[in-house]
């Protein structure tokens, strides 16, 4: 498999871990639990830099080729990238509402929830869509020129990636209980 989608796979992995948590913190609403906003604030927050403002451009570098190279692509892909648009706002709408909870505003619990899941569910079928529909035929067809042309146009993405790399690991360390509810070291999982 190609460096590239390599990457790509793991940020899933990471996206994942951290949908996990918000789930988990989610039910904990449902269950009478106390509702822990500035975790999930902090998780969100995370999730959002990551995905909508590292992952994604990437994964439009990649979708751009495909949609020249495969016709009968281009309306999984528009879809995809349509998605790209929607979850950062989806995304941001649950922080809006975190944010409140979190400056002890009074907030709707089953807005909150249905508003949290309604983001998971968004991302896991993104996830799975991206991983089953086109990075597998990316990595069967594209050929060394390909991935070349790709990596030229993400260089300024890439750029950035081991700091937020170092980042990821580091939020992982701090926050050591949301760890454990994400799984650890687990890539793989349920969140919702």
């Amino acid at each position: 498999m190609h460096t590239f989608i390599l990457e790509l796979r793991q940020d899933h992995g990471d996206i994942i871990r951290l949908l996990r948590v918000l789930w988990f913190k989610l039910r904990a609403l449902h269950d009478d639990r106390d509702a822990d906003y500035e975790t999930m604030l902090r998780v969100l927050d995370f999730l959002i830099e990551l995905a909508d403002q590292f992952h994604h451009p990437r994964e439009d570098i990649l979708f751009d080729l495909l949609r020249q190279r495969f016709d009968n692509l281009r309306d999984v892909l528009d879809e995809l990238q349509k998605q790209h648009a929607i979850i950062p706002r989806q995304g941001q709408e649950l922080r809006e509402l975190l944010k409140a909870a979190a400056d002890g505003q009074p907030v709707e619990l089953e807005r909150l929830s249905r508003l949290g899941h309604d983001y998971l569910l968004a991302q896991r079928w993104h996830i799975h869509e991206e991983e089953f529909a086109v990075f597998a035929l990316a990595d069967r067809t594209l050929d060394e020129a390909d991935w070349a042309t790709i990596e030229q146009r993400a260089a300024p993405l890439l750029a950035g990636q081991r700091d937020r790399r170092r980042k990821s690991e580091a939020f992982w360390v701090e926050l050591p209980e949301i760890g454990v509810l994400a799984g650890g070291g687990d890539r793989q999982g349920e969140c919702g």
